[in-house]
């Protein structure tokens, strides 16, 4: 049951990180202004 609760705590973690990720990429990308840009 502990190899078990360790691989679902893998892939748990590891699909949060997935979703999380591409949430931050998608607000970033929906909001250009609100990144940073270098002025030259």
């Amino acid at each position: 049951m502990t190899a078990y609760s360790t691989i679902v705590r893998a892939i748990h973690l590891t699909t949060n990180a997935a979703w999380f990720g591409g949430s931050l990429a998608g607000a970033v990308a929906l909001d250009p202004p609100s990144s940073p840009r270098r002025r030259s």
